[in-house]
């Protein structure tokens, strides 16, 4: 959002991306076009949906359980089979870079920088904001303020005095963005 009073209009951005790992020719050449369809390599990929939603129960807020049938085995792997979320990410028809830069000047000097990797140990959002006296570096349930002249450092928890909090998209951000609108 511009705040015309603080300077901070838009004055110049770049953004570059490129598909290059989630694409046909580095498929295994015994993966099959589905997770679930006796893939060869499924039990070693580190993308195995059957590993990722099914077994480990990562992210599944993803899936629109019907309020009978949450965490149900059997809607689950039912998605797998009728939805995007069963096939291979090398296979499917992928149109989500692998890596995403988008640096942007404003007009009263600031910069910024957004950037999106697909390979990382850890997951979700890190935010960092950084100026001459102090930073902010954050991951979205936990914000930490370092004071470059003190060497202080103050703790702030995102989702502290949110109610209905856990298990929002986003870490909690989508919640409280459709909650301000209404």
């Amino acid at each position: 959002m511009e705040n015309k009073d603080s300077g901070m209009l838009h004055e110049r951005s770049y953004t570059s991306s490129d598909i290059r790992e989630f694409v046909d020719k580095n498929a295994q050449k015994s993966s099959t076009p589905r997770c679930t369809n006796a893939c060869t390599v499924e039990d070693v990929c580190p993308y195995s949906t059957l590993k990722l939603y099914y077994r480990n129960r990562n992210w599944t807020y993803v899936f629109d359980f019907p309020e009978d049938m949450y965490p149900s085995d059997a809607f689950i792997l039912e998605q797998f089979r009728t939805t995007d979320y069963g096939y291979c990410v090398y296979r499917m028809d992928n149109d989500e870079p692998d890596h995403y830069v988008a640096p942007k000047q404003f007009k009263n000097g600031v910069t910024a920088n957004f950037s999106m990797e697909a390979f990382i140990s850890g997951h979700g959002r890190r935010a960092w904001l950084m100026r001459a006296m102090g930073d902010v570096v954050g991951d979205m349930q936990k914000f930490v303020h370092t004071d470059f002249r003190t060497g202080k450092q103050y703790e702030w928890y995102v989702h502290k005095g949110i109610k209905d909090y856990h298990g929002h998209g986003h870490c909690g951000g989508a919640w409280r963005l459709v909650k301000k609108w209404f």
